[in-house]
């Protein structure tokens, strides 16, 4: 599996090629990006990331920070 971490700050040109190389090697290519920031003008690459799978992750809400919280505890072996 390949990994960019900042996608959406490579020139698109290149993570076309990357894309392209990936597709042939038969690879996984998981791309991280700012999705509000990214606009892709190269209508090859927004053809492509158009057809793939999109995963949003949001910011954890207070109910999910506190059972992450309470999770890591438990698993160092903390009492809160």
């Amino acid at each position: 599996m390949a990994v960019i971490d900042g996608a959406d700050a490579l020139a698109e040109t290149d993570l076309f090629h990357r894309w392209n190389r990936a597709q042939e090697a038969g690879e996984t290519l998981l791309l991280i990006a700012d999705d509000e920031a990214w606009h892709i003008s190269l209508a090859d690459l927004r053809s492509r990331l158009g057809a793939a799978l999109h995963i949003a992750i949001t910011q954890p809400d207070d109910a999910m920070l506190s059972d992450l919280i309470e999770m890591h505890a438990s698993r160092r072996g903390l009492a809160l």
